[in-house]
């Protein structure tokens, strides 16, 4: 069966252009120009990626699609492409697990090998048996969880501690900085015990009554399922009464819930800031995970910042200089800040690969701006009328 992609964008030419490559490699591809008919193609099409514009023409933008993919419990790649998204927007996005950030004026082949790598991640996800026995000897051999790769000695520890931790029971506490990918992590762990494994992230404001029966409801009644509380200290006293609720209700030895609850400090250190009370306290337990600062892994800083170039941009440079850039700076907001630099970097690099001015620009919020919102992508056009790039892309997307 052919797999099938969902492009969503009211630039026909654009839309057309991508629709093109996708077919000529084979692909199923369905088109949309409102995130509604897109979410009405979800509900009936066996969508395996999604490549959407941020604003488009109705009320619903790309954003709110990806958002409303929870109420289908649908768990579909995602790639956003837009000429419109600031800093902030970038941030958000990539918090909430989209898999590829692409801002126009874009370098459409880089495109293109994103969505293959996705595609064939899918394929290796759906097919793979993971044997937990081994595991812990495996940590640094091979297997990932979020952007941690296990190159720095803080990195290879996490990997085997979250591989232990996996196999919980009830509820497990993920600790990290600011800036933290913790719903891309918390899928990676739950995908380690459990392939079929449903995992459902909620965020403050989003946990009520209805939201938290939703998923036990239909034909997925009985199906294992992982609840993802991010900003989990940010809950109100009356979510956290929900959750409660709803593990009296259906917890005990032979449930099938599980709960990864997503914080900031240790449940001691919220406690004596009393930003949870002594149910909360007592409810959320000890079972406590760290997640490591991207600074304080070298290693792993540096080869996740080459895989993320690559992933966007041919030909990037990786040089000393740019590595010792890398390292050198804070990244207060973590994975978060490396990732939108880079892929602000290569938007203001475009259409060649981005060097290490670049990267200093795009830290800086006052640098860049204008080049990060230009609109439209004349690069786009210009393909329409190369056939022989045009066949480069359907090289590197036959590949998948």
């Amino acid at each position: 069966m052919n797999k099938c992609v969902l492009i969503v964008d009211d630039d026909h030419e654009f839309s057309s252009l991508l629709r093109g490559i996708f077919e000529q490699a084979g692909y199923t591809v369905h088109t949309a120009d409102t995130a509604d008919h897109g979410f009405e193609l979800l509900q009936k099409e066996p969508i395996e990626l999604i490549v959407t514009d941020e604003r488009l023409p109705t009320e619903m933008s790309g954003s709110d699609l990806i958002h409303k993919l929870r109420e289908l419990d649908r768990k579909v790649p995602v790639i956003m492409v837009s000429g419109y998204l600031n800093d902030g927007a970038i941030r958000d996005l990539i918090a909430d697990g989209v898999d590829g950030v692409f801002i126009k004026p874009l370098n459409i082949f880089s495109l293109l090998k994103k969505a293959s790598q996705i595609l064939e991640s899918q394929n290796k996800r759906s097919g793979s048996d993971v044997d937990n026995s081994s595991e812990s000897e495996a940590a640094a051999g091979g297997r990932s969880i979020g952007h941690i790769q296990g190159h720095s000695e803080k990195g290879k520890q996490f990997l085997s501690r979250a591989i232990a931790a996996s196999a919980f029971k009830r509820n497990l506490l993920l600790i990290g900085p600011q800036g933290t990918l913790f719903e891309e992590i918390s899928r990676d762990i739950v995908n380690i015990s459990s392939s079929g494994e449903r995992c459902i992230a909620f965020k403050p404001g989003e946990v009520t009554k209805e939201s938290l029966e939703k998923p036990f409801g239909g034909d997925n009644a009985d199906q294992p399922i992982t609840m993802v509380i991010l900003d989990a200290e940010q809950l109100s006293a009356e979510e956290g009464t929900l959750l409660m609720d709803l593990v009296d209700a259906r917890g005990g030895a032979s449930s099938s819930l599980r709960m990864i609850f997503c914080l900031s400090r240790s449940v001691e250190e919220l406690y004596d800031a009393e930003k949870i009370d002594d149910e909360m306290y007592l409810f959320l337990g000890t079972n406590e995970l760290v997640v490591p600062a991207i600074k304080d892994m070298p290693e792993d800083l540096l080869a996740i910042a080459k895989q993320e170039i690559s992933e966007r941009s041919e030909e990037a440079p990786f040089d000393a200089k740019l590595r010792s850039f890398l390292l050198d700076y804070a990244w207060p907001d973590n994975m978060l800040e490396l990732r939108a630099t880079i892929v602000k970097a290569i938007s203001l690099s475009q259409p060649r690969p981005p060097q290490l001015k670049h990267f200093a620009a795009a830290l800086n919020s006052d640098k860049g701006t204008d080049r990060l919102n230009d609109s439209r992508s004349s690069l786009e056009r210009f393909l329409v009328q190369e056939s022989k790039k045009y066949q480069t892309a359907l090289n590197i997307i036959g590949d998948a």
